[in-house]
């Protein structure tokens, strides 16, 4: 296959979106406590596939940020039922939603692509609810079957070349969350990717 056809939206759509449900199990899973109720705000939407499944889920109104006007473009399209659905041109360093207003936010992925993570992590700090929780990083996901993985990693070798993500340092972000508060925790597995829990105090 040619790489120059895979776009960010063919290989969501192909076997990698098969982890986005895991990605929700995951957020259910160290989140603790019921959706119902719950506003979320998903950093980073590309073209919608998390929005999709959050959507699914017991959420009073789901918010969805991305820097590309297009992608968010995509993800009206994509999205059928939009009735608690918000989508907005925006970016992690400057949020646009008032101080304590948000109950859980969630970002796979974006975190490589932000310019001032420092800046990024005090917004989120700001928006958040007291007792709010963020859940970020990248990868698979925690609950994601290994035999998945393998199969999307195999998919990842014949169909497209290796391109080198940025990098980013855990303890970086774990030190700047540290020193504006509240309560982090390192998720990390092999092969599955990194995450990090956050709460707010």
């Amino acid at each position: 296959m040619n790489n120059n056809l895979l776009t960010f939206e063919s290989i969501g759509q192909s076997i990698v979106g098969q982890i986005y449900p895991y990605i929700i199990n995951d957020l259910r899973t160290y989140y603790k406590e019921s959706f119902s109720n719950k506003n979320i705000l998903e950093i980073g939407t590309g073209p919608g596939f998390i929005l999709i499944q959050l959507l699914k889920e017991k959420f009073t109104h789901v918010y969805g940020i991305d820097i590309s006007l297009d992608m968010l473009i995509k993800a009206s399209n994509r999205i059928q039922n939009k009735e608690k659905l918000f989508l907005i041109n925006a970016k992690a360093e400057k949020l646009p939603f008032k101080n304590e207003s948000i109950d859980i936010i969630l970002s796979r992925g974006s975190v490589f692509f932000w310019k001032d993570i420092d800046k990024s992590l005090c917004e989120i700090y700001r928006v958040l609810k007291p007792n709010g929780f963020l859940l970020i990083g990248g990868g698979y996901g925690i609950s994601t079957p290994e035999n998945l993985i393998l199969d999307i990693s195999n998919y990842f070798k014949k169909n497209i070349s290796k391109n080198e993500k940025p990098k980013i340092e855990i303890n970086n972000v774990t030190n700047i969350m540290q020193r504006i508060g509240g309560k982090f925790e390192v998720i990390a597995k092999p092969k599955h990717g990194f995450w990090i829990s956050w709460r707010k105090f």
